[in-house]
């Protein structure tokens, strides 16, 4: 049973960081698709704009969820 938790958690977690939000992997992925198919390069400044937001999601998403949990106490 252990195992298969750990294994749930895993797959989980690899479909998670193939999200195309710039702070995981799937924007990388996503940057390079981007460069083959245009054969120019994404900007480095639309790369950091992208990871602040992403990052600003990421973040936002988690004190929401705190928030409501927080509610639902009171």
């Amino acid at each position: 049973m252990f195992l298969w938790g750990f294994a749930c958690l895993n797959l989980f977690l690899a479909i998670f960081n193939m999200l195309p939000i710039p702070p995981l992997d799937g924007a990388q992925t996503l940057y390079n698709l981007y460069e083959f198919v245009l054969h120019k390069p994404v900007s480095r400044g639309y790369q950091i704009i992208a990871g602040v937001i992403g990052f600003l999601l990421i973040i936002g998403a988690n004190v929401a969820d705190f928030i409501r949990y927080v509610c639902n106490i009171l």
